[in-house]
């Protein structure tokens, strides 16, 4: 294969996405993708995870035409979509019948697990060959973190408004709800992959000396919405984000030496605590107060139930098919022979994304999961060399964000909401892409 320019009536061929850009529509339909997502309650609803299926085959089919136009079929070769599409056959194998039965203990359920993994793939397969340059990278960072500043506002006033209603229109069948999102953990786990994308370039010092103080309004609000949302996994995860942010803005600082920039890490923080001490002292520190003197009782569920005790009859679960896993998506229906559903509640969520894993798919989605895990922190070793501070803040901020949510993993389930997983794994295109793009290779470790 050649670099030269192929002529539009040349024969259809594969080009690597660094020859030739993707095109804006792809682009901007995968970013839009990602915004849409967790307006319709995180996209948790049949109807609406029927959309995101529809969507990656539209993403599909604007992909084709724009090989079809330019002449060249565009195609990713990072490692980070394979433990995706490698998933999908996985549930597809368990959803098989073999001499009259399933490995899926409820194999319609899995078999749609597999069409929405391989939705998912498809997505992230879309969003490398997007994000094929350091301005598209910078530019949707930047549209994510305004989207969860607005997202935050939206959700602090429908909190102040006392509604019981999401939008004040759809009645909540629970209180805890806070913004589009019926579970305030949830709501929490987006931000913490969105937050940041602004917060690393901030800590870079890649934002304009004039845009910093509006960056650091931003982020404030943001950090209020979480405390107000009452979300103890949030808060957890997103001070443990901020102090990995920090020492990774530290060593890249050392490693990318001569970038001419001061990084304002110590005095942007600073100026954080300030400003979120401000606003609760203003807003009312009660409810949060309240969250933080009640943090043992995190490991509680939002019923009367303890966390301890799902993951007890999680592990029972996994311990009668250690191999290959009762099916992905069939936890509900594998978990009554541990966990008997009552008349007021079933349990749908691990609560723990590890244990439900291991427990949906066995050894091989463990291996899968660890896998992509691996390459995602391949990628941010490899973004510290990014001698770009904007690129590098992206970056860093996109590998934190897959990090928040994975400490939030722990005692929730983000990754099993649709809206949730996309976020996080278009923060991991990015991340992949931008440590491509953006390091040079004489630093590539």
């Amino acid at each position: 294969m050649t670099n030269s320019p192929l002529r539009p009536s040349s024969p259809l061929r594969l080009a690597r996405p660094a020859l030739l850009a993707s095109g804006p529509v792809l682009y901007f339909a995968v970013v839009f993708l990602v915004l849409w997502a967790p307006l319709p309650f995180g996209s948790v609803e049949p109807w609406s995870i029927a959309v995101l299926r529809l969507s990656a085959c539209a993403l599909v089919v604007i992909w084709a035409v724009h090989a079809a136009r330019v002449g060249v079929f565009v195609i990713s070769r990072s490692m980070i979509q394979v433990p995706l599409y490698c998933a999908a056959a996985w549930a597809w194998i368990q959803s098989l019948s073999f001499g009259g039965a399933a490995i899926s203990v409820d194999p319609f359920l899995t078999f749609q697990a597999a069409v929405t993994l391989l939705a998912f793939a498809v997505f992230v397969s879309a969003a490398l060959l997007a994000l094929d340059s350091a301005a598209r990278i910078e530019r949707a960072a930047g549209v994510l973190f305004w989207f969860a500043f607005a997202l935050s506002v939206f959700g602090m006033i429908q909190s102040f408004t006392g509604t019981r209603s999401i939008y004040w229109i759809v009645e909540s069948p629970v209180v805890n709800f806070f913004g589009p999102y019926v579970n305030k953990n949830h709501f929490a786990g987006l931000i913490e992959v969105l937050l940041p994308l602004g917060l690393g370039p901030l800590l870079t010092g890649a934002v304009p000396r004039d845009r910093r103080l509006m960056t650091l309004f931003v982020v404030t609000v943001i950090l209020v919405a979480v405390a107000l949302s009452r979300s103890r996994g949030g808060m957890i995860a997103i001070v443990a984000q901020v102090a990995v942010l920090i020492a990774l803005t530290v060593v890249a600082r050392r490693t990318s030496a001569g970038d001419g920039r001061r990084a304002p890490a110590l005095a942007a923080i600073f100026a954080i605590i300030l400003l979120v001490g401000a606003g609760v002292g203003w807003l009312g520190a009660g409810p949060i107060t309240e969250s933080l003197t009640t943090l043992p009782a995190a490991m509680s569920d939002q019923s009367e139930t303890s966390r301890i005790e799902i993951w007890s009859a999680t592990v029972s679960l996994i311990s009668t098919h250690p191999i290959v896993g009762s099916g992905i998506g069939a936890y509900g229906t594998a978990i009554l022979r541990h966990w008997p559903a009552t008349e007021y509640s079933t349990l749908l969520y691990a609560h723990n994304d590890y244990l439900q894993v291991l427990a949906d798919a066995g050894i091989p989605g463990a291996f899968l999961a660890i896998l992509f895990v691996g390459l995602l922190g391949v990628a941010l070793s490899r973004s510290i060399h990014i001698t770009d501070p904007g690129l590098r803040g992206v970056a860093l901020g996109a590998g934190v964000g897959c990090i928040g949510l994975l400490i939030h993993s722990v005692v929730d389930f983000n990754l099993q909401i649709p809206s949730n997983a996309i976020a996080f794994l278009f923060a991991s295109a990015m991340l992949v892409r931008a440590s491509s793009i953006g390091v040079p290779a004489t630093a590539r470790p």
